[in-house]
């Protein structure tokens, strides 16, 4: 049914093209790929797109690993990491308030494009925390916190982030093409709108500033393959049978751990470590039980790119559209709802999750900022 639905978007000239990838229960169950990726170029499955918000959670990877070696604690201070930080009030925040969003840091806009990393996580430190601007104690933190983080795990593994990345992931998540920079530039795939000219390309940085600079807020690149192996791992640890990280780390980074306010009229989102909780309150369609947990890459206020994974269902996927639209969120939905479906489950909910009351409220959840995510 996934199939089907993007090669009817395709097919109807409303989408450019897509790949979707699913692992349940120990096995890859789908993995394709329809439509175009590039210039006409044929859509594959080994095709490597931006990641935008969707690499996030690599930091907390990253972090949850480091933390199982002894090497860093999730609530140790940022400062005795990077003493730099200190000052403007920065002084009392943990690692852990910058991965749930209770920080307090502001969400000022520091292109990494635009200057080496060295320097934007520079101007990251030396920005004072922000005045309380509405009654919430978490609000979502798009660019800054990320930088500073990306930082701590340089200081903890005494390597670049890039190289950092690459090598736990050759490591522990074998098979995925998920990287920082420097992807398989023969196979990146840029995202697309629809033009009166057909499918034009997004506007992007240089190729040798976007496949150089790192950019762990909104940079990174995958297929829906390397991303959804990166959500594999996360559900086999959290069973304990994973090798990234412990199964009660694990528990820990997809458990809920705070609420985070998108602004003044937009509805609050659960969020773990560095992910967002319960995905059916997440944009993405299907019975997932609340113990589900993903996160979203947008271009503008539409949704390009999603990792999730269903700890309760023993599932995980990923979902990469090579255009932007107004109805892509609404794809995401439907996408959703479709492996869900494909997989042969009920309605009702996961076959495995306990009937427990709900904890939070199920408003739908949009995107406080524009921009490219």
């Amino acid at each position: 049914m996934a199939a089907s639905l993007l090669t009817e978007w395709v097919s109807k000239g409303e989408c450019l093209g897509g790949q979707v990838f699913v692992w349940a229960s120990g096995q890859v169950v789908t993995d394709f790929a329809v439509g175009s990726s590039y210039h006409g170029r044929p859509a594959a499955v080994s095709d490597v797109a931006r990641l935008y918000c969707a690499v996030k959670p690599v930091i907390s990877c990253c972090l949850a690993h480091a933390a199982d070696l002894g090497r860093i604690r999730l609530d140790d201070y940022v400062t005795d990491y990077l003493p730099e930080f200190g000052g403007g009030g920065k002084e009392a925040i943990t690692i852990r308030q910058l991965l749930n969003h209770t920080s307090r840091l502001p969400n000022l806009k520091i292109d990494p494009y635009k200057r080496p990393f060295a320097e934007s996580l520079s101007l990251a430190c030396r920005t004072p925390i922000a005045p309380r601007l509405w009654n919430s104690d978490a609000q979502y933190n798009d660019h800054l916190a990320w930088i500073v983080l990306a930082g701590v795990v340089e200081k903890v593994y005494r390597m670049e982030f890039s190289e950092i990345v690459e090598h736990l992931l050759e490591e522990f998540v074998p098979g995925s093409d998920l990287r920082i920079i420097n992807p398989n530039k023969s196979k990146y795939a840029p995202c697309h709108y629809k033009s009166r000219d057909g499918f034009t390309v997004v506007p992007q940085p240089d190729s040798s500033v976007l496949f150089e600079f790192a950019n762990p807020a909104h940079g990174g690149f995958a297929s829906a393959r390397g991303l959804g192996l990166l959500y594999k791992e996360l559900v086999c640890c959290a069973a304990g049978t994973g090798t990234l990280m412990s199964a009660p780390m694990a528990r820990e980074v997809i458990a809920k751990s705070s609420l985070v306010d998108f602004g003044i009229g937009f509805s609050q989102r659960s969020c773990g470590l560095g992910l967002m909780v319960d995905i059916r309150n997440d944009g993405i369609g299907g019975e997932w039980s609340r113990d589900s947990f993903g996160h979203a890459g947008y271009v503008g206020l539409y949704r390009v790119v999603h990792g999730f994974a269903d700890v309760q269902c023993n599932v995980a996927a990923a979902i990469q559209l090579f255009s932007v639209g107004a109805k892509n969120n609404w794809r995401f939905q439907r996408l959703g709802a479709s492996i869900w479906s494909d997989l042969g489950w009920p309605k009702g909910g996961c076959p495995n999750e306990p009937k427990l009351p709900r904890q939070f409220d199920s408003s739908s959840f949009y995107v406080f900022q524009t921009g490219w995510r």
